[in-house]
């Protein structure tokens, strides 16, 4: 959640429209070699949990770096109040479908239910669109601009 939160593979599909190819070659580059010397050191202590930490704490180191380098080209501001709010939503919703604790497909559905009628309801409750957003938003197509004034 913090990667999307960061930008996910956004920042990287903007670096390379801003032919900056070089740049998400560079950092992804570090990012494997530090993934792999991370690996080395936690996975004979923590076997499968080691690998997940390394490679989640490089994914989230990449996203925060390659969203820094790319503020440098694009002058505009992080959407921090929005992306709390998802955030918030989305932690809500798993925190809840957490609690479940699913033994069969039927249940598993049931869990990713509770999970997005709890985000759907966090998001109607926490309105991350601004209204410049709405505005832009309902442009997209009819059904959208039914939809985005409630959130």
């Amino acid at each position: 959640m913090v990667a999307r939160a960061g930008g996910g593979g956004t920042n990287i599909g903007l670096l390379y429209a801003l032919n900056k190819e070089k740049i998400v070659l560079a950092t992804r580059g570090v990012g494997a070699v530090l993934n792999i010397i991370l690996d080395i050191i936690l996975i004979p202590r923590y076997g499968a949990i080691g690998a997940v930490v390394a490679t989640g704490s490089v994914g989230i180191l990449l996203v925060l770096t390659e969203m820094t380098i790319l503020r440098r080209y694009i002058k505009t501001r992080f959407p921090l109040v929005f992306a709390l709010k998802i955030f918030l939503a989305g932690a809500l919703g798993i925190f809840m479908a957490s609690l479940i604790k699913p033994v069969n497909g039927i249940q598993l559905c049931f869990a990713a239910l509770i999970y997005f009628v709890i985000f759907i309801i966090g998001v109607l409750i926490l309105k991350p669109f601004s209204e410049d957003d709405k505005e832009v938003l309902s442009k997209i197509h009819p059904v959208v601009e039914m939809v985005v004034k409630y959130f």
